[in-house]
């Protein structure tokens, strides 16, 4: 039995992997602008390409299954049932899409890092533009008044 088509499916998934940590430097870029529409266009975008990759791993599963005759079947599980030729590339894609995963797991951690720090940034300056529970003022009349009585800048619950 012949791998090309295994081999077909395995390098458009690895281009859309290879997509996808471009999409994901992108917007490492954009977090750091705080640009929100952009970054909802683009992961708009990231959802495409992982739909795609889904598709693909059905494939690549269904491939994977027919050439070892096993229910479930990996990559790895493939290759003695292959020529010479075809294990080697495989191999060699399997190799490639280890490192583009493994980039796209750093960067996309990098994000959810950056994310998070956004978010801190945000309740921080919320925090200050609220008055707190135990502060007091004066009315225009020099009466004290208590913090039940103060209205935030904002509603923050809109």
């Amino acid at each position: 039995m012949t791998g090309q088509p295994l081999i077909q499916v395995l390098d458009k998934t690895l281009k859309l992997h290879k997509s996808l940590h471009q999409l994901a430097l992108k917007k490492t870029t954009i977090i750091k602008e705080g640009d929100i529409s952009r970054l909802n266009e683009l992961m708009k975008e990231e959802l495409k390409h992982v739909s795609a990759i889904q598709m693909l791993e059905g494939k690549r599963s269904g491939l994977a299954c027919t050439i070892t005759g096993k229910k479930e079947s990996t990559l790895t599980e493939c290759l003695p049932f292959l020529p010479q030729g075809e294990q080697k590339e495989l191999k060699l894609l399997q190799g490639k899409m280890e490192e583009v995963l493994s980039g796209l797991k750093e960067q996309n951690q990098l994000n959810q890092q950056l994310i998070e720090q956004s978010m801190q940034y945000v309740s921080m300056n919320l925090h200050l533009l609220m008055p707190q529970a135990e502060s007091q003022s004066y009315s225009s009349q020099g009466q004290e008044q208590s913090a039940d009585h103060i209205k935030p800048i904002f509603n923050s619950k809109a």
